[in-house]
């Protein structure tokens, strides 16, 4: 059951929390609008990181087109550096062969020289065959 009579005191003590909610009104007025200031900041703050994500977004970009520029270079390089290793043997071999040669030549004695050709004699005389002894020089 309900008693009529507690409701004086009831509407005392809306009443009293009421005023009291009041009273607290400017404080949480103020709570808000430094916690509005706040997240203001954060968000400015935030739209910053966000530029500052973005741009370093584009390093990273940049980058990494610069690290693919380096790995295609690099392959060339391994390429050439092959190249460069095999003439390095090419070129070792051929002075391995040259210093053979070198080797085998001053080893070799000089040849003496050559007599110097003998003069001709004045004409030689003419050979006429194998009969020709046996033949008339005079008509008969």
């Amino acid at each position: 059951m309900w008693n009529p009579l507690t409701l004086p005191f009831a509407a005392l003590g809306i009443v009293a929390d009421v005023a009291r909610a009041l009273t607290e009104l400017p404080r949480l007025i103020e709570a808000l609008q430094a916690r509005l200031e706040r997240s203001d900041a954060v968000t400015a703050e935030l739209e910053r990181l966000d530029a500052m994500v973005e741009s370093l977004a584009e390093q990273v970009a940049l980058l990494l087109a610069d690290v693919r520029a380096l790995r295609a270079q690099t392959a060339d390089a391994a390429a050439l550096h092959d190249q460069l290793e095999h003439t390095q043997a090419e070129l070792a071999e051929a002075n391995r062969q040259i210093g053979q040669m070198v080797t085998a030549a001053q080893a070799k004695p000089e040849p003496a020289p050559a007599p110097p050709p003998a003069p001709e004699a004045a004409e030689a005389p003419r050979r006429r065959g194998r009969f020709a002894a046996f033949r008339r020089s005079t008509p008969a």
